[in-house]
């Protein structure tokens, strides 16, 4: 036993003696690489993962592979804090960048409503150019206000210029040999027979036509009838009947009744004479009426001026138990203060609830574009009128002779 013991020691010591001088320092330097960070020998080699050791092999090395226990690093979770100030920052660039993103999609809307207000311009032109006068509040499907003998139509302005603006098809449809009644009137200027839900021209008079709906109102074509958001201009009097002799204000709109106008008698221009604007549709509601959209009826006796009707309209909104209309602008083919036509006697988006009859009215421009209404020219032009304009200034739009010159 002591003589190969004694054998293996001199072996050993014989290898030691051989041994390249590569090796000789790495074992010289074994016990301080150990407790370094372990890095690849300069003889080259591979290395080996082992039962979750890692094991550096060198072939100039005859003691073979080493192996050093390598502890995986923790991973750093995000702390709750971090998460808040992430959370924060988000709602800091939301809060930042919503307003602005409404501002670009209502900007979007209002183009798109101006234009179509343009179109509805610019087919009143033509018409013009065919028939060398302008639509009247009543309308029988021909040049000039040629009324049948036995009674007057109840077709808008609106309806007269469809073939000029692209729904020619529309108004082919349209039986214009009957009365018209108002269909939420029983018995306003109609035979037996010809109400709404029987009347011949029932199929038109419940079409929604997309020029005629401004897309800011979420109302608009989505209440009683078909909708409509562009109203003719009747003047700033109480009624549109033109009659001076009664009244220094009465009908003295582009839209009157018995007569109609021509570009012709336009001596204050036609761009600064107002033909259509905005007029948000009514709330539709059965129950409580909304004073911005709707407007109260039964007005009363006639009145002489604007400012009368201005105060007649704020006395019968201030009732506790007036009766409300909530169907206004509900049909584009009827001619009525409630449906198609409006007026400048106080400025757009006033604070006074409308107020409107058969035969006169309160009907201000309203629209939901923050800060006033879009208002079509009978140059064609639209521009967006300000709510804070002058009074004097707005009704001047309103006349198409009546001296003023507006900028």
């Amino acid at each position: 036993m002591g003589t190969r013991v004694g054998g293996l020691l001199a072996s050993r010591a014989t290898s030691e003696a051989t041994l390249p001088s590569g090796a000789q320092d790495y074992s010289s330097s074994r016990t301080a690489t150990v407790r370094s960070k372990l890095t690849k020998p300069t003889g080259g080699g591979a290395a080996r993962r082992t039962g979750g050791k890692l094991r550096w092999c060198c072939s100039s090395q005859p003691f073979g592979c080493r192996s050093v226990n390598r502890r995986p690093r923790p991973r750093r979770a995000v702390t709750l804090l971090e998460l808040l100030v992430v959370i924060g920052v988000v709602l800091v660039l939301a809060a930042m960048l919503l307003p602005a993103l409404q501002r670009a999609r209502e900007q979007a809307r209002r183009m798109r409503c101006a234009s179509q207000l343009g179109q509805l311009a610019k087919g009143l032109a033509a018409y013009h150019t065919v028939w060398g006068c302008l639509p009247g509040v009543v309308y029988d499907g021909t040049v000039g206000q040629r009324l049948p003998a036995e009674g007057y139509i109840l077709a808008s302005p609106q309806l007269a210029v469809l073939p000029h603006v692209g729904y020619e098809d529309v108004y082919n449809a349209v039986n214009f040999s009957g009365y018209w009644a108002d269909p939420l009137e029983d018995g306003f200027h109609a035979e037996p027979g010809l109400l709404y839900g029987r009347d011949i021209n029932r199929t038109v008079l419940l079409l929604r036509l997309g020029l005629d709906l401004c897309p800011t109102d979420p109302v608009a074509g989505h209440g009683v009838g078909a909708g409509n958001s562009y109203f003719a201009n009747a003047g700033y009097g109480p009624t549109l009947v033109h009659a001076p002799d009664e009244g220094p204000d009465w009908g003295n709109g582009v839209f009157r009744f018995p007569v109609v106008t021509s570009f012709r008698t336009f001596t204050d221009g036609l761009s600064h004479t107002a033909v259509f604007a905005e007029r948000v549709n009514g709330s539709g509601a059965s129950g409580t009426a909304s004073p911005f959209r709707d407007m109260t009826d039964d007005v009363g006796p006639p009145v002489s001026d604007a400012e009368a009707m201005f105060r007649r309209c704020r006395r019968l909104a201030a009732r506790p138990r007036g009766r409300w209309f909530t169907a206004v602008g509900a049909f584009w083919a009827i001619s009525a203060y409630r449906y198609t036509l409006y007026t400048h006697t106080q400025v757009p988006n006033g604070e006074v609830p409308d107020c409107a009859s058969v035969t006169q009215a309160m009907v201000t421009a309203r629209s939901l574009h923050p800060g006033g209404v879009n208002v079509a020219f009978a140059d064609g032009s639209v521009r967006f009128v300000g709510q804070d304009v002058d009074l004097w200034v707005w009704r001047a739009m309103a006349t198409p002779s009546g001296g003023e010159l507006t900028e």
